[in-house]
């Protein structure tokens, strides 16, 4: 295995397993990085149990302090305090755009703002496929913040440790 995917089972991915294992199910729901920008994960969960056993799972998720959203047969997931949350048994890889992105942080120190955790997840979601998608967000990233600067807006107040930091 490649990067991010030999530990995928991030202590999310662990909590949405937990949930999940306890319901009378079809057959196991699926967990995918959700297609969404403000949600980490998905699952088919509503294909695969019973209206009652996915009515009970989204009440505990949401008593977790998750965000839920069903939509087309998907639930769509945000774990709480994502800003705040690299995983200490998930790595960022350090390549150098990441390097890029960390010394932007560095050189702005006192022009960020909170963050909304969309660049946190996207690093998330990036960091579980591979290296290679982890280093395209933060190419992506970089270029997002270059703009935000030429623009003299601010930065999102991120953890460095998103970045490999």
């Amino acid at each position: 295995m490649t990067g991010m995917q030999a530990s995928a089972l991030n202590r999310y991915r662990r909590e949405l397993r937990d949930m999940l294992n306890v319901l009378n199910v079809r057959r196991p729901a699926v967990v995918r990085r959700s297609m969404r920008d403000s949600f980490l994960y998905a699952t088919d969960l509503p294909q695969a149990a019973d209206p009652a056993d996915t009515r009970k799972f989204i009440e505990n998720i949401l008593h977790s302090g998750w965000k839920v959203e069903t939509d087309k047969g998907w639930i769509h997931l945000d774990p709480p305090g994502i800003q705040s949350w690299p995983d200490p048994d998930m790595k960022f890889p350090e390549n150098p755009e990441s390097e890029c992105c960390l010394s932007i942080l560095r050189r702005h120190p006192d022009g960020t703002a909170a963050s909304a955790g969309t660049t946190e997840r996207k690093l998330i979601k990036a960091a579980e496929e591979g290296p290679e998608a982890y280093a395209r967000a933060c190419a992506q990233i970089h270029a997002e913040w270059a703009e935000v600067l030429r623009e003299h807006r601010k930065l999102p107040d991120i953890d460095p440790k998103f970045l490999g930091g």
